[in-house]
């Protein structure tokens, strides 16, 4: 069993898997030697969340414990830990620091809004022009408003007072004479109540908030202490041979790693951390880094994707992955995973939900109606270079399928979101022929939309999978998409809105689409012999030709004589009787 997953063309491979499950089965099905029960007590722990289908606090900390016992750590590590900084408390003050840096925003965007209120006239609202003050960028040299205070990231609540006063003294600098006397006399009492009350209020919120902030490492120990138990990731390890006398038994870790990748349990484990980043981190306004059990998670699934390798020595050498806390240039994928790029998929759940609640009348509708088009939060260019990052790869995909599901976006608001979540998915696979579990998934929440699917929804999701079928990653590829889970389950979508009648999918778009499939298909393919029409009678391609005649039978006999001589296949029997 080890030989066949390590084996295994790829991570998370679904049913390719099932290996590890039923490694897991023996395990628990007979008694084991005494030095392989830590490995019994992960099979079962593991076998009780999957039966309930979610993985606990107290269920982690059981894994983790076990996972001690399988993978040792570094001797000397204890030791070396008294008077030096270390990687817990690196993390702790960078947590520390932006989670006091993430108050401080909030606390000055709510101080902002109430000076707003204290100025009904809005004369500090907006940038001062020559055209409405002339001569004013010649008297004053560094202007100030409160829009340009919103767009400031500050330092110290003190920075952000010396701005304010500056935007008050620069109104009584401009404003002299008798003409002036009254935006003195303003600018003197918006500032009073500034001081005497907004100021006031802010400083001690901050203060008193910023206090309760501690670093993530004294909450785990409070936590410890009270006896509720810390989730402590493992502690990394250099990559270590396995000792000669035990290599007559299967490997420890050979078989805990399997166990991890169980395709069931990698399933309550994505599941676990999707939830984790879109409630917790999103709610909290906090970091995953700084979450309890976010790096937890992703170290464990490091060990599962490990496994493959580890199976393919028979499990002759072994290793603990870095979780991330700080930046290793010999094992970055932690660091990545962690501190770079789960942060920005948060970022997109926020994009699908501000797409949500800007298509709702009674919600942000008028306001994006009446503002400039909005940008998105982060630039797509970020999310290149993650083609290694298997695991980020899967929870995108993952909120992906979250986001279409109705409830979780609407129709009019997919339209935007489906793009920004399709390009990150292209910078990580942009292969994304051989994705079937993701396509079935997908396709199961987009046709749960049924006829309520906007035509300009439909021709961003139909405008996207062409994208994904022409697509090659590497341009020496001698095989495309022909043949592949992508052209298939596009296929089955095709159908499934064929279904619902005229409404979404009229005869006319029908022929295009599947005229475009077809193109899609042969651009992709650089062998004449895996081309549309020399392959439509091979026996290889009968489950992919027999979605087509099923399509097919949706136009009249005329319509479909022209789509196959327009495609270059000959005319089967396959005609039907004329629909009245």
């Amino acid at each position: 069993l080890m030989g066949h997953h390590g084996n295994s063309p790829v991570f998370l491979g679904g049913a390719k898997h099932l290996y590890s499950t039923l490694v897991a089965d023996i395990l628990l099905s007979g008694p084991l030697p005494k030095a392989y029960l830590p490995v019994l007590s992960l099979a079962r722990t593991l076998d009780e969340s999957v039966k309930v289908g979610v993985v606990t606090d107290s269920q982690i900390v059981q894994i983790q414990s076990s996972l001690r016992k399988i993978y040792p750590p570094e001797s000397g590590n204890e030791s070396g830990k008294a008077g030096k900084m270390t990687s817990s408390s690196i993390r702790s003050i960078s947590v520390h620091a932006s989670e006091v840096r993430s108050l401080l925003k909030k606390t000055i965007t709510a101080a902002i809004a109430a000076m707003r209120e204290a100025d009904p006239q809005s004369l500090f609202l907006n940038p001062v022009t020559d055209k409405i003050a002339p001569g004013y960028s010649r008297l004053i040299q560094k202007p100030m408003c409160m829009k340009q205070m919103e767009y400031t990231d500050y330092n110290t609540i003190l920075d952000w007072d010396r701005d304010v006063q500056l935007m008050f003294r620069n109104c009584i600098t401009y404003n002299t004479g008798n003409e002036g006397q009254w935006f003195r006399g303003e600018a003197k009492r918006q500032n009073k109540v500034f001081k005497d009350d907004i100021y006031t209020q802010a400083k001690k919120i901050f203060e008193e908030e910023s206090a309760k902030i501690l670093p993530a490492r004294e909450v785990q120990k409070k936590r410890k202490a009270s006896g509720t138990g810390a989730i402590e990731p493992l502690e990394p390890t250099k990559p270590k041979k396995r000792k000669k006398d035990d290599e007559t038994l299967p490997s420890m870790q050979a078989l805990a790693s399997m166990l991890l990748s169980d395709p069931f349990v990698i399933r309550i484990l994505l599941d676990r951390l999707l939830k984790s980043l879109r409630i917790d981190n999103i709610k909290s306004s906090t970091l995953p880094v700084g979450h309890s059990v976010i790096p937890s998670l992703l170290q464990l699934l490091q060990l599962a994707q490990f496994s493959k390798q580890l199976c393919a020595i028979r499990g002759k050498g072994y290793m603990v992955p870095d979780v991330g806390f700080e930046q290793n240039d010999e094992d970055p994928v932690g660091f990545q995973l962690l501190r770079q790029f789960t942060p920005l998929l948060i970022k997109l759940f926020l994009e699908a939900e501000l797409d949500k609640r800007t298509s709702i009348p009674k919600d942000l509708l008028a306001a994006a109606r009446s503002l400039p088009t909005r940008k998105n939060m982060i630039s797509l260019e970020t999310w290149k270079n993650t083609r290694h990052l298997h695991i980020l790869k899967c929870l995108v995909q993952g909120a992906m399928v979250h986001v279409c599901q109705p409830g979780n976006s609407y129709e009019e608001s997919l339209t935007q979101t489906f793009p920004k979540f399709a390009h990150a998915l292209s910078q990580f696979a942009p292969n994304m022929w051989e994705e079937r579990p993701f396509f079935h998934s997908l396709i199961q929440a987009i046709t749960r939309h049924k006829n309520k699917l906007r035509r300009g929804t439909r021709g961003v999701i139909i405008s996207t999978w062409l994208g994904w079928l022409k697509n090659s990653s590497k341009k020496k590829d001698k095989k495309g998409s022909m043949f592949s889970s992508a052209h298939e389950c596009f296929l089955n979508l095709i159908a499934e809105w064929a279904a619902l009648g005229n409404l979404l999918l009229p005869r006319d778009t029908l022929i295009k689409v599947t005229t475009e499939t077809v193109e899609a298909v042969n651009a992709s393919e650089k062998s004449k012999t895996r081309k549309f029409k020399e392959v439509w009678k091979k026996e290889t391609f009968v489950s992919i030709k027999e979605l087509y005649q099923h399509l097919l039978k949706n136009l009249t006999n005329e319509q479909m004589k022209e789509w196959k001589d327009h495609v270059g296949i000959e005319d089967d029997d396959d005609t039907k009787d004329e629909i009245p």
